[in-house]
C-alpha cells in the first residue's frame, strides 16, 4: 500500500503468539467467499515455509544477519524453472529502451555456466543458489557482480553492437579488472612483471569471448594463452584491443596444422593394414618378405609363387609384423626384455625416458626394418610421430603457473586440477621443426611471435647494439 497513513491497513496488532496470529490470519481469509481454503489445511508451519529446508539451513547459517540482496531473479516457468532472457534483463537492471545494443550482456549472463560447486533452485517462482562448499543459500546470482559491472561499462563506452567490438570490449573489461589495483605502480618501474593473466579462469573466460570450443578443441588453449599474453601488455600500456582477426586467423591456421597431422596419422595406419597383410591373399598376415618380388607373403602364397620358373631363385626374408603394445597403431621397431613387450619408435621413447625404465635393454626388430630401404612403402609403417602429436594436441592436460610461479596441472574436460603431474599425456604446443615444415602454420606467425613465452627468454641470449658494435 501506498498510503501515507500505514494504519488505514491495520487491522490486528502484531504479537508474538502464532497461534493467535494463524486465528486472526483465518478470521480474514474465511470472510472471502470466492477463496479456496483447501491451502489452509496444512497449519501455519507449511504454509509459511518455515519447514522448508532451505529455511531452516538458512536460519542455521544466521543468512537474515549477513545476506545481503541485490533484487530477485524471478522465474514464471515452473516446468523447466529456467528463467527466461527477460527475466535475467530486469535482474540485472536492463533498460529496453536505452540498452538496446547491449542486448548481448544478458544473453551471455544467461547462458554462461555457474561455477562447479553452486547449483541453482526456484521455489514459489524466486530463483536462488546453494554454495555446495560452505552449505548456505543465497539469492544473489555467483555472476550477478561480473555482468552488473561489464553493463555499466558498456554505458560508459558505448561499444558497437559487432562481434569485433563486442569481443575487444569484454577482454578490456576482464583484463582491466586485474590491472586496475596495480597498474599505476607497474607503468612506474620499466621492466615490472605482468600480472598473472594466463589463468585456467581467464583462458575459460577468453574461449568464451572467441566462442571456442576448447572441450572439442583443446589444442586452442595455446592460441589463447597467447592472445591473453598479447592482450595483457595492451592493457597494461593503455593501448586499445586490437587484433581480434589476427588471433581468429591463428586458431585456424593452428586447427588447419592438426587436422594435418590426422590426415597423416589416417594415411601412415592405412599403409600399415596394408602392410601386414599378403599382397596375394589379402587375408593372411604376411611372414615373409620378398626380395625379388618386393612384396610381403604368407607362407603358402610364397610357396606357391615361387614353385618354379625364375622366381625359386628368390631371396625371402622372415618379417616380424607384430604391432606396438602401446598404441597399436604401428609396426614395432623395438622389443624391451625387462618390459617384455613390443614398442614402436615413439612409444619406447615415451616410455623409457624417466625412471629405471631408462636402463631397459631393448632388441632392435631388424628382419623387418632392414627393408625400408628396398620397400619405400615400408617407411610409414615405422611411424613418423604424426599419431603421438595428435594425441598430445588432443590431450584435455594442460599446464598452468600460479602466482606463486609453481605449476599445476588442469583437465579442460573434468576441471579437475591437481599439483603432481598427471600420466597421462600433457598437451604441449607443436613444436616448429615438426611435421616437415607444416607448423609454419602456427610458430612462424606473426601471432606466435608477438609476445615469446618467458620461460623460453630465460634461455636465450641478450642481444644489444652495445655488443653488435
Amino acid at each position: 500500500p501506498k498510503s501515507a497513513v500505514p494504519e488505514d491497513f491495520t487491522i490486528f496488532e502484531w504479537n508474538g503468539n502464532m497461534t493467535e496470529i494463524w486465528d486472526q490470519f483465518l478470521t480474514v481469509i474465511e470472510s472471502k467467499e470466492d477463496r479456496d481454503l483447501r491451502f489452509f489445511n496444512q497449519g501455519p508451519w507449511r504454509v509459511f515455509g518455515v519447514t522448508r529446508d532451505e529455511v531452516q539451513i538458512a536460519l542455521k547459517n544466521k543468512a537474515d544477519a549477513r545476506t545481503d540482496i541485490h533484487g530477485i531473479l524471478y522465474c514464471a516457468d515452473t516446468v523447466t524453472q529456467q528463467p527466461t532472457l527477460e527475466e535475467y534483463m530486469v535482474y540485472l537492471g536492463f533498460d529496453e529502451n536505452t540498452d538496446e545494443n547491449f542486448v548481448w550482456i544478458p544473453e551471455e549472463f544467461m547462458q554462461e555456466p555457474l561455477p562447479g560447486h553452486f547449483f541453482q533452485y526456484a521455489q514459489d517462482g524466486r530463483v536462488y543458489w546453494l554454495n555446495a562448499q560452505t552449505n548456505e543459500t543465497v539469492w544473489k546470482h555467483p555472476l550477478y557482480e561480473k555482468y552488473k559491472r561489464m553493463l555499466h561499462l558498456a554505458r560508459v563506452q558505448k561499444p558497437l553492437p559487432h562481434w569485433k567490438s563486442v569481443a575487444a570490449f569484454r577482454i578490456e573489461a576482464m583484463l582491466g579488472s586485474i590491472f586496475k589495483t596495480n597498474l599505476e605502480d607497474d607503468l612506474e618501474v620499466e621492466d615490472a612483471q605482468l600480472p598473472l593473466v594466463e589463468t585456467v579462469e581467464n583462458v575459460l573466460e577468453i574461449a568464451r569471448v572467441f566462442l571456442v570450443d576448447i572441450h572439442e578443441k583443446p589444442f586452442l588453449v595455446h592460441v589463447l594463452k597467447r592472445a591473453l599474453r598479447h592482450y595483457g601488455h595492451a592493457v597494461k600500456e593503455k593501448r586499445k584491443v586490437k587484433d581480434v582477426d589476427d588471433f581468429r586467423n591463428l586458431m585456424s591456421r593452428y586447427s588447419s596444422l592438426v587436422s594435418q597431422f590426422q590426415h597423416a596419422r589416417d594415411a601412415e595406419t592405412k599403409r600399415v593394414a596394408t602392410l601386414k597383410k599378403c599382397v596375394q591373399c589379402d587375408e593372411l598376415d604376411a611372414v615373409l618378405f620378398c626380395d625379388g618380388c618386393r612384396d610381403f607373403f604368407c607362407q603358402s602364397c610364397f610357396d606357391r609363387l615361387h614353385a618354379r620358373g625364375r622366381r625359386q631363385n628368390h631371396k625371402r626374408t622372415l618379417v616380424e609384423m607384430g604391432m606396438c603394445s602401446e598404441c597399436d597403431d604401428f609396426v614395432a621397431m623395438f622389443h624391451c626384455v625387462q618390459c617384455a613387450d613390443l614398442y614402436c619408435r615413439d612409444c619406447f621413447q615415451t616410455w623409457h625416458a624417466k625412471g629405471g625404465r631408462r636402463n631397459h635393454i631393448p632388441i632392435i626388430l631388424r628382419s623387418f626394418n632392414s627393408q625400408t630401404d628396398k620397400l619405400a612403402e615400408a617407411t610409414p609403417a615405422m611411424g613418423t610421430g604424426s599419431a603421438r602429436i595428435v594425441k598430445q594436441a588432443y590431450s584435455p592436460w594442460f599446464c598452468f603457473t600460479d602466482e606463486n610461479q609453481i605449476k599445476l596441472y588442469y583437465n579442460i574436460k573434468t576441471s579437475e586440477c591437481r599439483r603432481d603431474k598427471p600420466l597421462d599425456v600433457i598437451n604441449e604446443p607443436i613444436e616448429e621443426n615438426k611435421g616437415g615444415g607444416l607448423s609454419a602454420a602456427w610458430a612462424g606467425t606473426w601471432g606466435a611471435n608477438m609476445y615469446p613465452d618467458p620461460e623460453e627468454q630465460k634461455t636465450l641470449p641478450h642481444f644489444s647494439p652495445e655488443t653488435a658494435l
